[in-house]
């Protein structure tokens, strides 16, 4: 096994797993809804539902991705190969790598997907608590800028970070 078959074997495996947290997580979003709604005001449960219509949408697309694309996951990743050399014993620091990107990818998925809710939440901080939910849907906003920022770095390194900072200076 390569390193390019271990990113990915990596990338499915996050792929069958974004899928299980969607489906899983059905229900209780479902029941969420239920339990706001109870006293919500008229235009605000539609907003509610496409919150929820395009995280669980963007769950369904990273996990396509990753499933149906993880050969060129793989690729990106490892261009330049050395000959395929097949890896016996997988060392400490090849290993370590592979897991702290697919940590890096599960972070910014979930980052990305908790977008449109916390949007919603801050769009209607006031309709359902004042400042207390005002302060809540920033705590939010704070969790998705991390779980971004933490997932970038960890499956970019630093000079991937640093490259794609560069990229996006140039366009």
């Amino acid at each position: 096994m390569t390193k390019r078959d271990v990113v990915t074997l990596a990338s499915k495996i996050l792929g069958f797993y974004t899928v299980v947290y969607v489906v899983s997580s059905v229900p209780q979003t479902i029941s969420a809804v239920a339990v706001l709604s109870s006293g919500n005001v008229q235009g605000g449960m539609l907003g509610m539902w496409l919150a929820i219509a395009l995280s669980l949408s963007l769950y369904g697309l990273i996990a396509w991705f990753l499933i149906t694309r993880a050969d060129k996951v793989g690729l990106w990743l490892y261009p330049e190969e050395e000959e395929q050399v097949a890896i016996v014993a997988l060392d400490r620091d090849v290993l370590l790598q592979v897991a702290l990107m697919a940590i890096g990818v599960f972070l910014i998925a979930r980052g990305l997907t908790g977008l449109p809710g916390t949007v919603f939440l801050m769009s209607r901080s006031a309709d359902y608590g004042g400042s207390e939910g005002h302060r809540d849907a920033w705590a939010g906003l704070l969790r998705v800028v991390l779980q971004v920022g933490i997932g970038f770095y960890l499956a970019l390194g630093a000079h991937g970070t640093m490259r794609v900072i560069e990229y996006l200076r140039r366009k």
